[in-house]
């Protein structure tokens, strides 16, 4: 395919290639699933615990116009952030911070404009992506 446009932007395209789509699922553990927060937890390394991504939630709360769910977990002396098993915490968001971001609509309740599903969409293109990248063991 020709690329042109994109070589002239970027010289070090030489081609393009379409995403190509990869049969897995992807895996969402949750803290209380992590081993070394478990170990951290009872060697007494610390009396708060919570991931990277459960933090960065936490600090961009006030800008979020989308719903997410953090579990809090009190055990004497301990506390545990985690996020809730059926809840969309792995999803990427879309258009979070636009003036007008997507939103439901009661004329098209199941569009393809959702949140849900933008955010879907946006997180199957990202993985994806990632695992096309990789360099595969037969090259």
């Amino acid at each position: 395919e020709d690329c042109t446009h994109k070589c002239a932007l970027y010289p070090s395209v030489t081609h393009s290639l379409s995403l190509n789509r990869f049969n897995y699922t992807p895996v969402s553990y949750t803290q209380t699933d992590d081993p070394v927060i478990e170990k951290l937890a009872i060697d007494g390394a610390g009396n708060v615990f919570a991931t990277d991504a459960i933090l960065a939630h936490l600090m961009t709360s006030p800008r979020s116009v989308y719903p997410w769910d953090i579990v809090v977990q009190k055990l004497p002396g301990l506390l545990f952030f985690d996020k809730r098993d059926s809840s969309q915490f792995d999803y990427l968001t879309v258009n979070e911070t636009a003036n007008n971001p997507p939103s439901k609509s009661d004329d098209d309740p199941d569009g393809i404009n959702t949140p849900e599903r933008l955010s879907l969409e946006a997180t199957m293109i990202n993985q994806n992506f990632t695992q096309q990248i990789l360099k595969s063991s037969k090259t």
